[in-house]
């Protein structure tokens, strides 16, 4: 009996212990999906086709919306509503002000997954920005922009960008450290105003922007329009 119940404890406290560990994995990225109500009819293939191409993701959704609330079928998915009155970047900020996770996988609406994510160099993108305080943004596709300056960077999945004029701060699917997009945000921005003058503060804030490598495997492949 006494065997028995160490057995009964010890397997109770292994459970509990990977439990916890991803949990805490869990609540380290939320995944932004930013929108309005106006484009309501791509949420649902939006996350179908994350769960299509990333079936084993562990992490929650939060879709940043104006009046409407996703009602699909995918469940771990949480509607935050400002309303109709407020500019892109006070919506965003409205919304990662109640996002828990110290990192946010910004995306859009319209950028349909085509390929199966990369978890792996996902996990170890988000490895990256966890043990360096000073990453505040990952881009996690390829680019062909052959204009942007860079520096080596410890982990051959990325290189650093050199934040200068070509170095744009892109509203596309980048790993944000929170704290770091709040920083950037000025609430009277549209998404064009946001992404041509957000570089400019990028450069006071002295964080790292690191790029993904093309070299190594794609995390990311989309597309913004599916005909």
């Amino acid at each position: 009996l006494l065997d028995g119940y160490v057995i009964i404890k010890m397997y109770s406290l292994f459970y509990i212990y990977f439990m916890s560990k991803g949990l805490n994995k869990m609540k380290k990225v939320t995944i932004l999906v930013n929108s309005c109500d106006l484009y309501e009819d791509v949420w649902e293939p939006n996350f179908k086709l994350f769960k299509i191409q990333w079936p084993d993701c562990p992490y929650d959704f939060v879709l940043n919306s104006e009046t409407k609330e996703y009602s699909g079928e995918t469940k771990n998915v949480r509607t935050i509503c400002y309303g109709k009155k407020g500019t892109w970047t006070e919506r965003l900020r409205y919304v990662l002000e109640q996002i828990d996770s110290p990192f946010v996988l910004f995306t859009l609406e319209d950028y349909f997954l085509l390929n199966k994510v990369n978890a792996e160099v996902f996990e170890q993108a988000v490895s990256v920005m966890d043990n360096n305080p000073k990453v505040g943004m990952i881009c996690l596709s390829h680019t062909d922009r052959m204009d942007i300056k860079t520096d080596q960077y410890e982990d051959n999945n990325f290189y650093s960008r050199v934040i200068d004029e070509k170095c744009k701060i892109w509203c596309r699917i980048c790993l944000y450290r929170r704290e770091y997009l709040l920083k950037l945000l000025r609430d009277h921005e549209t998404i064009w105003e946001f992404e041509q003058f957000a570089l400019y503060r990028a450069r006071k804030l002295n964080y790292i922007i690191l790029q993904q490598n093309n070299n190594a495997p794609e995390v990311f492949t989309f597309k913004v329009k599916i005909e």
